[in-house]
């Protein structure tokens, strides 16, 4: 992974669920949920690589993580997860 993945995610994760908002608003389906969707923080949510990822990073990582991915979807307009 890159360097900046991490601020990358959020970023990203912001912008789709912007641009979500900005499908549904051009749709004039007023009664579509925009959903956001956390992702996999390692390659896999695959149970055996995941705990290893989580062995190595720490609870603390993966919640900080996961809260600053949830936020910038939050922040993009995301309805619910």
């Amino acid at each position: 992974f890159p360097e900046d993945w991490e601020e990358r995610m959020v970023r990203d994760a912001e912008l789709a669920a912007r641009l979500a908002v900005q499908a549904r608003e051009h749709s004039g389906a007023a009664n579509v949920r925009v959903l956001g969707c956390l992702p996999p923080l390692c390659e896999s949510h695959r149970p055996d690589l995941f705990t290893k990822f989580f062995e190595s990073e720490g609870e603390e990582f993966c919640v900080g993580a996961y809260r600053a991915l949830a936020d910038a979807m939050l922040r993009g307009g995301a309805d619910a997860f």
